[in-house]
């Protein structure tokens, strides 16, 4: 894309720059000095702001003023179905953050690959439904071997898991970690095409709850993306779509063969051990271990109470101790990008509109160092 083919303003990409910043229309004109309704026509393709005005939204929202003139994220994009991982009711704005943020994660990703082809998504992970039009609830079974065949696809074995983000990134999914704020919204994952997409909300995670939040949302990938999203958005199915989800993760990071003959100690001290080993944190092994009838009804009871009394329910020991597992596929392609195809990061950042802080921010990128091993073995091939 060459500077002098900026010619035309998308009002759709200035309203995603203003819900992903978490501005009202009534903010971003007081931040600006322009009316309301002048606001509301840019947005809505009415009116084209000037040079001037554009500057001062580019400087305010911190998008490069490129940004409202690339397309768009497709209609398509956004009658897709996204399953959020919430703490309880979240607000209408947050979720729509959430998808714009996935949105401008899409169109980067899409962006990066007119240059360099990531790891392809194995469809034949996903679950197949007799009939994807009707809800019907999975058997512990099923979701268990949904599990193995994750495990067996990429030889794992039945041991801890090392790098859950890794996984992911293996299987060809983008996996984006995000300072959202204090929202009521853990995560939000979605398939569009033929590439599936995670986003947690980094704010106040803990390396063991970010591992199994996003086994939970690799569970939803794999167990729900077929389903119509009148099933997902139900609050009928919501409760079992995500007990699913959850036995999803349990199965995969703690999987019984092997779990069950670590678990041949009692108390939180002895918990405590294994935290370390399998990277979940003690709640999530009383649930498995009472799960598979290692611990009683009544014992794990008494070991919710004492985790309670010591305060634990949201933060354990060790939490800080054991490393937060960062993206690296959106990384390894920007350094592949530019150490194999010479095109430097200010083109990245014009063709995509997104700054050097805005990619700094949402990949990680320089924070990380890759060596020349990992960019060998990513899977990332150069677009002939």
């Amino acid at each position: 894309m060459k500077r002098e083919m900026l010619n035309r303003f998308y009002g759709k990409k200035l309203k995603q720059a203003r819900t992903i910043r978490n501005l009202t229309i009534s903010d971003l004109s007081k931040k600006i000095n322009v009316t309301h309704q002048s606001i509301s026509k840019y947005e809505n393709d009415k009116m084209t702001p000037s040079l001037d005005v554009l500057k001062e939204i580019s400087n305010v929202l911190n998008f490069e003023i490129s940004f409202f003139y690339t397309s768009p994220a497709p209609e398509s994009f956004y009658e897709n179905t996204f399953i959020f991982r919430k703490k309880a009711g979240v607000a209408k704005k947050y979720k729509d953050q959430m998808i714009e943020k996935m949105a401008l994660i899409l169109s980067f990703e899409q962006n990066l690959e007119s240059y360099v082809k990531l790891p392809k998504f194995n469809r034949d992970l996903v679950l197949k439904r007799k009939d994807e039009t009707v809800y019907e609830p999975l058997s512990d079974e099923k979701i268990e071997q949904v599990s193995f065949d994750v495990r067996r696809s990429l030889q794992l074995g039945m041991g801890p898991i090392d790098n859950i983000t890794r996984l992911c990134e293996k299987l060809g999914i983008i996996v984006v970690f995000s300072d959202l704020g204090k929202t009521t919204i853990d995560g939000c994952s979605t398939f569009y095409e033929d590439r599936p997409y995670i986003v947690l909300n980094k704010q106040g995670f803990s390396s063991v709850r970010m591992r199994f939040t996003l086994a939970h949302e690799l569970g939803h990938i794999l167990l729900h993306s077929g389903l119509d999203k009148k099933h997902i958005n139900s609050t009928v199915n919501s409760k079992q779509i995500e007990k699913e989800a959850n036995l999803f993760a349990s199965f995969l990071l703690m999987p019984e063969e092997s779990f069950v003959q670590d678990i041949n100690g009692l108390g939180l001290d002895y918990l405590l051990m294994l935290k370390k080993h399998w990277k979940v944190s003690i709640q999530a092994m009383v649930f498995r271990a009472e799960y598979l009838g290692v611990f009683t009804e009544d014992y794990a009871l008494y070991l919710r109470q004492q985790i309670s009394r010591k305060k634990w329910r949201k933060s354990e020991p060790f939490d800080d101790e054991i490393i937060f597992e960062e993206p690296v596929l959106i990384n390894q392609a920007l350094e592949f990008i530019q150490n194999n195809m010479k095109v430097s990061l200010d083109e990245i950042t014009f063709k995509t509109g997104l700054s050097e802080k805005e990619i700094l921010t949402n990949f990680n990128y320089g924070i990380n160092h890759i060596e020349k091993k990992d960019l060998k073995q990513s899977g990332l091939r150069r677009i002939k």
